[in-house]
């Protein structure tokens, strides 16, 4: 048969039953519009995230904070676990990403009893104090230690030496036995011990729970917050090998945002599918009545020599025509909903940002899916109906 006589065919029954294919056509647009509004709630949260994201770090002013240590672990010595080389580490990761601007340290320090005192150690790089005798901080060994003028008469006279500058001694920290060389005295005449900041942190005279380093990043797009995810856990592995202390607000807030699109990703593919089969469920019972409807006439044909392909196109015509055509509509009227769509992904994600996104290969991949997807499941249908059907006996009948 020729196309347009199996359209003639087909327009001839569609005329006959105008209700079912009022009511087919109505039921499909219906489900259609809820099919590619979820899809573009699904599309709009992903946009709105990315829109989100990009609010946040310029909120920002472009500078993300990157912390090392334990969370709420400041002020409390059990909870620190930060050397300078671990921040050297990390700076030196996160300088792939973008610029390290500065680092704000959480520092705690503990008391050394020496010389027959209990005394804070202080760092001597940042101290402003001037050394009167013995070495200077570049010419000094690692354990080195400087002492104040009062403090070394002190020492001296608890010690019972009269030349304390060169000599090897021990304190205790917290009940911990450490061994340093006195490098030289101070001109100041405060009761203190000073020491370069790494041997404080080896010693454990003094430690570092948290460090917060400051990184401007060119932008808040998803590209940059996945490279500056990737240098955190390259940083953790080397830093940390038995388990992260790094963390970084901005990738969290990036590491939720994701989820929460995957997440209503899978949710929208999943109420899609169950609408599409609801639909198909609808059009099949349809189908089944259209193809009772003529099954003499389709059972003539066939007896006449009509090929099962042709008696299958004009079976599948009314309901290919009807989801064709609502989906076609329904895209155009699901538009209409643009705001709606945005909004809904913008109270998924909870953010002000609120963005409609619209993927026209989609539209057109659905309206095909539909179309073919029908088509081929009444042709099915009908194959399995004439099967059942002794085709002499139904031509006899209808004669």
């Amino acid at each position: 048969m020729k196309f347009k006589d199996i359209a003639a065919f087909a327009f001839k029954d569609w005329k006959k039953h105008k209700g079912r294919f009022f009511i087919t056509a109505l039921l499909c647009l219906m489900v259609s519009t809820l099919i590619f509004a979820i899809t573009y709630i699904a599309f709009s949260t992903q946009a709105t995230a990315r829109e989100d994201m990009r609010m946040y770090v310029s909120g920002l002013d472009g500078v993300v904070q990157v912390n090392i240590g334990k969370v709420g672990a400041r002020g409390d010595e059990e909870g620190y676990s930060v050397m300078p080389e671990d921040i050297a580490v990390l700076k030196e990761h996160l300088s792939a990403v973008g610029e390290v601007q500065g680092v704000k340290t959480y520092e705690i320090t503990r008391e050394v009893r020496f010389a027959g005192a209990l005394v804070r150690v202080k760092a001597i790089e940042n101290s402003g104090v001037t050394v009167s005798e013995g070495l200077n901080i570049e010419e000094a060994p690692e354990n080195a230690v400087w002492l104040s003028a009062f403090y070394a008469a002190l020492a001296e006279r608890y010690l019972h030496v009269t030349d304390i500058v060169g000599k090897s001694y021990s304190a205790l920290i917290e009940g911990k036995s450490i061994d340093f060389v006195v490098a030289g005295v101070l001109s100041e005449d405060d009761y203190g011990i000073y020491a370069k900041s790494d041997y404080l942190y080896k010693s454990g005279a003094a430690a570092i729970t948290n460090a917060e380093i400051a990184l401007k990043i060119p932008d808040g797009e998803y590209s940059t917050m996945d490279a500056l995810s990737g240098a955190i856990d390259k940083a953790e592995t080397q830093i940390y090998p038995q388990g992260g202390a790094l963390s970084s607000p901005a990738v969290s807030h990036y590491k939720d945002l994701i989820t929460a699109t995957a997440l209503t990703a899978v949710l929208a593919a999943v109420a899609a599918v169950f609408f599409a089969l609801l639909m198909l469920s609808v059009l099949r019972n349809n189908a089944v009545i259209g193809i009772y409807d003529n099954i003499r006439l389709y059972s003539l044909m066939r007896c006449l020599g009509v090929r099962r392909t042709d008696i299958g196109l004009m079976a599948a015509a009314e309901i290919s025509v009807c989801v064709t055509g609502a989906s076609l509509i329904a895209v155009g009227l699901s538009h209409a909903f643009a705001p709606l769509c945005a909004r809904a992904a913008s109270v998924i994600l909870d953010t002000s940002a609120c963005v409609f996104a619209w993927q026209w290969w989609v539209d057109i991949i659905c309206v095909f899916a539909f179309a073919a997807f029908a088509a081929v499941y009444v042709a099915v249908t009908l194959y399995k109906t004439i099967k059942k059907k002794k085709l002499l006996s139904t031509v006899r009948n209808e004669v």
